[in-house]
């Protein structure tokens, strides 16, 4: 029964994280619109926050008392959401709920933490159920995806944006579940010598080069990946098939015709300006905004709502600026410096646990995970905006803790939190 209940309660988690990426993007999200605020967030927002106020009931949480290691950070991070929208007032006159409302979704997740942690700490969620399913929505992911950018011309069954880049079709899904596979795979081949891994890297692989199409992301896989591999203490069989599955891998890619437009399309971005330029333009608004005084460095210049004009306007929304497109300077643009040190602490304190059980348990999902958000920071934060992603960093967060930490002088079930 305590088995049942424990699969039913990840298996929550796992629903409400599915619901966010809208089942593989098989939902359409406009179609839940009414209003307003009212759209398709609002059903697994609302699932969530049912969950977490029921586990807290539940558990008579309050009386649990555990070591939360990330409880500045996240708790700094809730502050500022507030702070932002008090900012962005100040500033613009948007009405407060208008800052608060874009902020709901990370807002929420934020708070989530500290249910979630504890529910980890009294071993009432599952992590090789979380890491097992994760494998699963990864693969009809990423079959999906790759399937519907080869069909793109012919017939639409994924409700995302879909534009032409490199010659061929580009979908904007995001997702969380093609790219963590990788990181899972590697661990799995590397610790377990289940050669299944490989066929998850090669997934992500795929996923990048045939459906994301972004510059940095591929990047930031490869190295991830690379990484990975070097850090692999033993050059035995296993390390040494991986090595030569990327260098074929590689070898294929740089000889096909897909690199060769990759690789024109890539100068003529560069050579036109483009994305680059808007992007460069976008933070030389940002930072003229943020010195403007004392207060707006440091506390920056709020959240705008793409519903008020005059703060949609001023973070240049109406020139195809973009918080989303500006990675770690959109934080700073938002939270100004205090935004920037929360950020840097938080990663920071993640990596070093990440580092500590690698070095332990030799787990890389964790670390490479952290490698791959960190690298896209320049100008990509899915963590921050992205909620599928906001949700896994912090149950990889929790996931961590409770491996490193549980059952030692960090937990003890009696007193208050």
């Amino acid at each position: 029964m305590l088995i049942s209940r424990k699969s039913a309660r990840t298996g929550v988690l796992l629903f409400i994280l599915l619901a966010m990426e809208q089942f593989f993007y098989l939902i359409d999200d406009d179609s839940f619109a009414v209003s307003g605020s009212m759209n398709y967030d609002i059903f697994w927002f609302a699932l969530l926050a049912l969950f977490l106020f029921w586990m807290y009931i539940s558990f008579f949480m309050w009386r649990i008392c555990i070591k939360y290691h990330f409880r500045f950070e996240i708790t700094i991070f809730i502050i500022m959401i507030f702070v932002s929208a008090v900012q962005c007032n100040i500033l613009t006159g948007q009405p407060l709920l208008r800052g608060l409302l874009p902020q709901r979704n990370f807002l929420i997740i934020l708070i989530s933490y500290f249910i979630i942690r504890k529910l980890f700490a009294i071993e009432m969620l599952d992590s090789k159920t979380i890491v097992k399913w994760l494998v699963i929505f990864g693969v009809v992911s990423t079959a999906l995806f790759v399937t519907q950018a080869f069909l793109a011309d012919s017939i639409r069954f994924v409700h995302v944006n879909i534009n032409e880049r490199y010659g061929s079709a580009r979908l904007y899904v995001d997702s969380v579940f093609c790219v963590v596979i990788a990181f899972i795979g590697l661990e799995n081949f590397f610790r377990y010598r289940k050669y299944s891994g490989l066929f998850l890297i090669l997934l992500t692989a795929c996923y990048e080069l045939f459906v994301s199409k972004g510059r940095l992301e591929l990047f930031a896989f490869s190295v991830s990946i690379v990484i990975g591999i070097t850090f692999f203490k033993k050059f035995d069989g296993a390390k040494f098939g991986a090595i030569i599955m990327c260098l074929v891998i590689g070898f294929i890619f740089i000889n096909s015709q897909y690199a060769e437009t990759l690789f024109s399309s890539l100068s003529e971005v560069y050579e036109k300006g483009n994305s680059l330029e808007i992007r460069l333009y976008g933070r030389a608004l940002y930072f003229a905004q943020l010195t403007k005084s004392w207060k707006t460095l440091l506390f920056g210049c709020g959240y705008p709502s793409t519903l008020w004009n005059t703060a949609a306007s001023r973070a240049g929304f109406d020139n195809n600026v973009y918080l989303v497109d500006n990675g770690i300077f959109a934080i700073a643009y938002v939270y100004g410096l205090l935004g920037l040190l929360a950020t840097a602490i938080w990663f920071v304190r993640m990596f070093l646990i990440a580092i500590h059980l690698y070095t332990r348990n030799g787990r890389y999902l964790y670390l490479l995970f952290l490698l791959f958000q960190i690298i896209l920071m320049y100008n990509i934060t899915f963590w921050w905006w992205k909620a599928s992603w906001t949700f896994v960093t912090v149950l990889f967060m929790c996931m961590m803790e409770h491996e490193l930490y549980d059952g030692s002088e960090y937990y003890n079930s009696e007193g208050t939190a």
